[in-house]
């Protein structure tokens, strides 16, 4: 089990922080051309996808991937659930989660919402912040979800992100919470060291920097599969390769998942 020490883990490192929005820039010009050979990926059976946005982040931050999904035969959709930001000043941990919390209360609803339409199991993909509350909800509701994906989401200490000190400024100045610790705690999704009750993908970056790698993984629990890939964190939406990976995982038969075969990659990713 991963516990919380005192000494809060590294961030990622400063020269992968300063050039995260260059290199998520190159990869949007490299998704520009490679978009005729990502047609070649693997096609979906009609199933909706919903996708949540990361942190700050609203619908229009993943319109090319629901786009493009939706070209594949996906039914990409909007988590409908305006930015993933608090319109208010947090004090403290306590009103992180509370945030949190009206955030997972309003996706759900949209999650219930899409199965009710569809009539069948919906897949959910998460970017950053946004793969924790589609990490949790897909464990809780497994009735309703056929798989879950998470890209570069920070599973483990929020403190091991380059946007902790940036969100505590912004949110509460520099206050020390006296109840950080066991909030730190709280925040750790319940499910998180639990076996997977609906599978669950796991797509991190080596040189992330936003989140630090040993915060971006599940190891302790059985059956979460990890893919690990080299690209930027503000660009895992435009990355051709997360691209290619979300086709290949998504078209997996239903109840019928297994891991993915890296031998099975073309040669231009």
């Amino acid at each position: 089990m991963k516990s919380y020490q005192k000494a809060p883990p590294k961030p990622p490192k400063l020269k992968h922080t300063l050039s995260d929005l260059p290199r998520a820039a190159l990869e949007g010009q490299a998704l520009l051309l490679t978009l005729p050979l990502l047609r070649r990926a693997a096609k979906g059976d009609g199933h909706p996808v919903l996708i949540v946005p990361g942190f700050g982040g609203g619908d229009g931050s993943t319109a090319m991937l629901r786009r493009w999904l939706s070209g594949q035969n996906f039914s990409g959709k909007t988590w409908d659930c305006g930015r993933n930001i608090a319109n208010r000043r947090l004090h403290n941990i306590a009103d992180a989660l509370a945030f949190r919390q009206e955030k997972l209360d309003k996706l759900q609803g949209r999650i219930e919402q899409i199965y009710t339409e569809h009539g069948r199991k919906l897949s959910l993909v998460g970017w950053s912040l946004g793969g924790l509350y589609v990490d949790h909800l897909a464990q809780q509701f497994p009735d309703l979800i056929r798989q879950a994906i998470t890209l570069g989401t920070p599973h483990g200490d929020p403190r091991g992100t380059a946007a902790w000190s940036l969100m505590q400024r912004a949110y509460r100045g520099d206050n020390a919470d006296p109840n950080l610790e066991a909030g730190l705690q709280a925040w750790k999704n319940p499910n998180s060291e639990k076996p997977r009750t609906v599978p669950t993908t796991i797509i991190y970056s080596a040189s992330d920097g936003l989140v630090a790698p040993a915060e971006a993984t599940l190891p302790g629990s059985a059956g979460a599969n990890h893919i690990k890939i080299n690209g930027s964190h503000c660009g895992l939406t435009i990355n051709p390769r997360v691209y290619w990976l979300l086709a290949n995982r998504l078209s997996q038969t239903e109840g019928n998942e297994r891991p993915i075969s890296h031998l099975s990659k073309p040669w231009w990713l």
